[in-house]
């Protein structure tokens, strides 16, 4: 498809974005802490650890990215079978969406 990239760029920051707040979710689950993340237009991410880590805390933080995104979109597809549930989840979503970039997201590109 021709513009296929330009109509999937809008999901790519999004799964980037929840991809980096699962991290964020087991940083502070895990006691390290949530500092901040960074999502780039090239649809990369970073998160930081407001603490220290060790071993055990990096096990379970590093795959959290890879196993939070597709169980948020299980979530997702379960709660919005029906047009309200549809209607609510997309309310959460937004409202989550723009707390995280007020409080955590600390690069340009992702508070735009």
């Amino acid at each position: 498809m021709p513009y296929g990239a330009f109509v999937l760029y809008p999901f790519k920051i999004l799964a980037t974005w929840i991809h980096e707040l699962s991290h964020g979710i087991v940083m502070v689950l895990t006691g390290a802490g949530f500092d901040r993340m960074e999502v780039y237009p090239t649809g990369s991410g970073l998160s930081f650890a407001a603490g220290a880590t060790d071993r055990v805390r990096r096990a379970l933080i590093a795959p959290a990215g890879y196993m939070g995104t597709p169980l948020f979109g299980a979530v997702l597809l379960i709660v919005g079978q029906t047009a309200r549930g549809a209607r609510r989840a997309l309310g959460v979503v937004g409202v989550a969406l723009g707390v995280c970039a007020l409080v955590v997201v600390s690069n340009p590109f992702a508070r735009r």
